[in-house]
């Protein structure tokens, strides 16, 4: 139930067909070259159904929920010097409900990141990354895409370079 001045209350009820099915997956292929290079591609996803029901303030409805997810990533590493990663996944999230009451919805979002690593010396490391979202579904005075870009610089130290003193800055836009 919630209450008039807003305060939930949580009461769990033992209900038939409740049910939910889920699944993913992964694949990974790796070419390596001369000269200590890769080139790798990974594919993944995965997927959820569930059925339930759902009761607020008395009203009922069985629901069902679909999720989603395939991405895919591409990774060059060159001698282990320079490494550029980029990846970018697709989400689609349905939701339906038998009542009239409730509002089903359909949500898609979309996230890339591309991401540098670049060994400057033996124990100095410069890494940055750029991930970019964007929901068409956001809700009034929110954006629909935003950028958030974080740098960071890594001192490598310690026997067998088991230390690290890392300065970074998240989301610097």
């Amino acid at each position: 139930t919630i209450g008039a001045n807003g305060v939930q209350t949580t009461l769990p009820i033992n209900v038939d067909g409740t049910w939910s099915i889920s699944n993913s997956f992964s694949f990974q292929k790796d070419w390596k070259m001369a000269n200590n290079r890769q080139v790798s591609i990974i594919t993944s996803g995965s997927s959820s159904y569930n059925e339930s029901m759902v009761l607020i303030n008395g009203i009922q409805s069985d629901f069902t929920i679909l999720n989603i997810r395939p991405s895919a990533e591409l990774r060059i590493n060159l001698n282990d010097k320079i490494e550029l990663n980029q990846a970018y996944s697709f989400v689609h999230l349905n939701s339906k409900y038998e009542s009239p009451q409730f509002n089903s919805q359909s949500l898609t979002f979309h996230d890339s990141r591309s991401e540098i690593v670049y060994r400057l010396a033996q124990r100095l490391v410069w890494e940055t990354s750029l991930d970019y979202c964007y929901n068409a579904n956001n809700v009034p005075g929110l954006l629909k895409s935003y950028y958030k870009w974080n740098p960071a610089v890594t001192y490598i130290f310690l026997k067998g370079r088991k230390g690290e003193l890392k300065f970074a800055v998240n989301d610097i836009l």
